[in-house]
């Protein structure tokens, strides 16, 4: 987590923002049911959302012009694109329950600035690299480990012919490691769309909107993009350090990508 802010924050504070002409920033609607394509004059380099609620996914083993958003219904938020061509795009985000657009062709004249030679093309310092790539391989083994090891049952939740479970929770520094199961005994294939992991507090003193914290999840080991009609799939999340109190409950949404199916997990420390 703290490199990943790390590598965020020295991208941030090196973008040379046109100090004058800089245009308007867009706002784009994107919901949950329908992707929405952004097709830049560029390969995207990093892209970075200011809340979960709003997921953009690009190539990042390939360089690629297009990525895409989806989102679930909150509080508006920001997008932030480099390219590898050094242009910095920045975009308002909204949730929509209906779409006017689902493609957007961004023009180089939409940027609001360039990054330095030295970042540009992905050139950050090797110390940065480095460490980065070392901590993706942690990721990886501890995240093989848990999954080569027997099962548990923490909580397990059925809807509409899906079985979602939670099948242990694991701490390591500050990081927590929980591995997910989902099952498919629908007749219909399940392809998986946004997950949002968050803690909410229980207490009845208090209202939702201040109840729910999102949790930002560092790194996803092996996430299916399909639960084919009686398959499972096991996969693991890492989040930064939580710890659920007397009236706290983990939360875990997924969200059906071209559908309208949801599941919903609560656990809560017995």
């Amino acid at each position: 987590m703290y490199l990943k802010q790390l590598y965020t924050l020295i991208i941030i504070s090196t973008i040379s923002i046109k100090a004058h002409g800089q245009p308007a920033m867009d706002t784009i609607y994107a919901n949950e049911h329908h992707n929405v394509a952004f097709f830049f004059p560029s390969p995207v380099q990093k892209a970075i959302t200011g809340h979960p609620a709003f997921v953009f996914t690009y190539n990042m083993e390939q360089e690629e012009h297009l990525g895409l958003l989806q989102a679930v219904p909150g509080r508006p938020s920001n997008l932030l694109v480099m390219t590898t061509s050094g242009k910095v795009y920045s975009f308002h985000l909204a949730y929509a329950k209906t779409l006017q657009r689902y493609n957007h062709f961004i023009t180089t004249e939409q940027s609001i600035g360039n990054l330095p030679p030295k970042l540009n093309n992905k050139k950050l310092d090797s110390k940065v690299v480095d460490s980065l790539t070392k901590q993706q391989k942690t990721y990886k083994e501890r995240c093989s480990y848990l999954l080569e090891h027997n099962p548990k049952n923490l909580v397990t939740k059925r809807k509409s012919g899906l079985r979602l479970r939670l099948e242990s929770m694991t701490y390591h520094g500050n990081e927590v490691y929980l591995v997910i199961d989902i099952k498919n005994k629908s007749a219909i294939d399940f392809e998986l769309g946004h997950l949002a992991i968050t803690v909410t507090n229980g207490s009845k003193k208090r209202r939702a909107s201040s109840q729910e914290i999102p949790l930002d999840v560092t790194y996803i080991h092996k996430k299916p993009s399909i639960i084919r009609t009686g398959n499972h799939e096991h996969f693991v999340c890492v989040t930064p350090k939580f710890v659920l109190g007397d009236e706290e409950t983990l939360r875990i949404q997924l969200w059906e990508n071209r559908g309208s199916r949801t599941i919903d997990l609560k656990y809560a420390r017995h």
